[in-house]
């Protein structure tokens, strides 16, 4: 249900709860991609966990926005917060959504 449009529309926005704080986040890209070198390219996206440049984040949001099966309305910019849920998706070996 993640991949459909209607469903995106329906829920641009996701919360998060921690111990600390209550957050929202608006989904920026929803994309597929593997963890399987057999499967084609790898995109590394998991291991984009802070970004010591600007260039570094542009580039990562770049590509993120360029594999997203949605065309979301969301700009983000350097400084910005990013949140990545990855889940197992079963079209072939090794997908994640």
């Amino acid at each position: 249900k993640f991949r459909d449009l209607e469903f995106y529309k329906a829920n641009p926005v996701f919360e998060m709860d921690t111990v600390y704080e209550k957050s929202q986040y608006k989904v920026l890209a929803i994309f597929t991609s593997n963890t399987e070198p057999s499967q084609g390219e790898v995109f590394d996206y998991y291991n984009s966990l802070s970004f010591l440049t600007e260039e570094g984040f542009d580039e990562f949001v770049g590509e993120i926005t360029s594999r997203s099966l949605i065309d979301t309305p969301v700009d983000a910019q350097y400084g910005d917060t990013l949140v990545t849920l990855s889940t197992c998706l079963y079209d072939y070996d090794g997908q994640r959504l």
